[in-house]
């Protein structure tokens, strides 16, 4: 049994509804389950975001302690928001929309658009 098992469609009823307030349409009819994580993800990224250090690294550590071992650890940026076991979306889904907005800009410092 893997972590996840408990997903009951591929996006939350919660972050569906916030994307839609923002403008942004999503059809879970349309839309996959979520995928396990492999070692090729990891090592074809160039910024990785694991919303809660508390649960993820353990989880890295478990899985892929060669990778971590051996790559930059500014790969992976850890934003420390809780899940909805701790946490009520309404409180998350904003928290996770500011931590999004500093990455983006941060992002386009280190890659300016061409003139």
């Amino acid at each position: 049994m893997d972590l996840g098992i408990n997903n009951v469609g591929p996006i939350a009823r919660s972050t569906a509804q916030a994307l839609q307030k923002r403008g942004i349409s999503v059809n879970p009819l349309l839309a996959r389950m979520p995928l396990q994580l492999e070692i090729a993800d990891l090592e074809s990224a160039n910024h990785i975001v694991a919303l809660k250090e508390a649960e993820h690294f353990p989880l890295m550590q478990e899985r892929f302690p060669s990778w971590l071992g051996t790559s930059d650890p500014c790969r992976i940026e850890y934003w420390h928001v809780h899940d909805i076991d701790r946490i009520a979306p309404e409180q998350a889904l904003p928290l996770i929309a500011e931590q999004l907005q500093g990455l983006m800009k941060r992002l386009s410092r280190k890659n300016p658009k061409p003139p």
